[in-house]
C-alpha cells in the first residue's frame, strides 16, 4: 500500500514457513495513539492475527462496532506444511476471534457454507469485481509472446498466482506432463508469479524441451493483463481458494478456464459453459 495520511506502517518479519509472507509486529502505543486521534465509528479487521488482534481489543475496550473479512482458508494450508494436527486448535481460535463481530464478510457461497458448518455466525457475502477496462480480450498476441520469448504459434497454457504448495503447483506441472504427447509437443506452459516454489523444476527436470516451460516471475499491471488475453487457456489447480480473483481476470480477458472443483473456484465457473471444473488434484 502507498504511504499517506490514511496508512500506518509497521515493522514486519518473514514468516518461517513462507518467507515471502511477512508478519507485522504491532506497536501498541502507535496503534492506540493513531486510533484515538482518528476516533473510528467502526473497526474492520482483515486478518485474524497480530494487527487484527489489536483491532478487536481496541473495539472491545472502547465499545466500537467490529466487523471482519475472511480471506484465507488457513486450515486448508496446514496439510501442505505437515501441520494438519493444528486444525482443531486453529478453528477454536478462529471462532473465538470472530465471536464479537457484527458481521463476518466472506467472498463466496462456498466459504459461507464452510464457516457456517464450523459454527461461525453473522456471515454475509462480500464478493469481488474485476476491472474490465484492464482485463479484456484485445491484445497483440504475437507481440506479447515475442516479448517473453514464448513461441507464439504454440498453444499457451497459463497459470497466474503465488507459487506455493497450497496453490497446487505439483498438480499444475503433472497436468502438463500428462497431456498426450502430440498435444504437449504443440503446447507451452507459462507460469507467472513468485513464491517458494519459483522454478521448483526446470524443463530439464520435467523431461521436456527448454522452450516448453516458462517461469516469468512476478508480473503486474498492463503486462499481466496482456498475458491473460494472449493465452489460449488458463489452468488453475488450487483447491484452497476462498474466491480466486485470477479466475475472473482470465474470464474477463476472454480466456477459458480449467479449474479445480473446490472452494471459490467452483462458485465462479459453470462447468461446460464458462469453463471446465476438474476433481481436486
Amino acid at each position: 500500500l502507498p504511504s499517506g495520511p490514511g496508512v500506518e506502517r509497521f515493522r514486519s518479519i518473514p514468516f518461517l514457513l513462507y518467507r515471502e509472507c511477512r508478519l507485522a509486529i504491532p506497536n501498541a502505543k502507535q496503534i492506540n495513539e493513531r486510533l484515538s486521534a482518528f476516533s473510528p465509528h467502526l473497526i474492520h479487521v482483515a486478518t485474524p492475527f497480530n494487527l487484527g488482534l489489536y483491532g478487536t481489543s481496541y473495539a472491545a475496550k472502547h465499545h466500537i462496532p467490529l466487523v471482519a473479512s475472511y480471506h484465507t482458508h488457513f486450515d486448508k494450508y496446514l496439510e501442505y506444511y505437515k501441520l494438519r494436527w493444528l486444525e482443531p486448535a486453529l478453528w477454536k481460535y478462529m471462532l473465538w476471534f470472530h465471536r464479537h463481530c457484527e458481521r463476518v464478510y466472506v467472498p463466496s457461497q462456498s466459504t459461507m457454507e464452510l464457516l457456517h458448518n464450523k459454527g461461525m455466525g453473522q456471515l454475509e457475502i462480500w464478493s469481488r469485481g474485476i476491472d474490465t477496462d484492464r482485463f479484456q480480450p484485445k491484445v497483440d498476441r504475437n507481440a506479447v509472446w515475442k516479448k517473453w520469448g514464448v513461441h507464439a504459434d504454440a498453444f499457451v497454457i497459463l497459470y497466474v498466482g503465488r507459487l506455493a504448495p497450497e496453490k497446487g503447483i505439483d498438480t499444475l506441472l503433472d497436468s502438463y506432463l500428462q497431456l498426450p504427447d502430440d498435444v504437449r509437443a504443440a503446447s507451452v506452459l507459462v507460469i507467472a508469479g513468485d513464491g517458494p516454489l519459483y522454478k521448483v523444476k526446470t524443463a530439464a527436470d520435467l523431461g521436456v524441451p527448454e522452450h516448453a516451460v516458462h517461469w516469468l516471475g512476478f508480473v503486474k499491471g498492463p503486462e499481466l493483463a496482456e498475458l491473460y488475453a494472449a493465452a489460449d487457456v488458463f489452468l488453475f489447480p488450487s483447491t484452497t481458494e476462498t474466491f480466486g480473483n485470477v479466475v475472473l481476470e482470465a474470464m474477463a480477458s476472454g480466456t477459458p478456464v480449467v479449474g479445480a472443483n473446490e472452494g471459490g473456484v467452483k462458485d465462479n465457473l459453470i462447468h461446460g459453459n464458462t469453463g471446465l471444473l476438474c476433481p481436486a488434484g
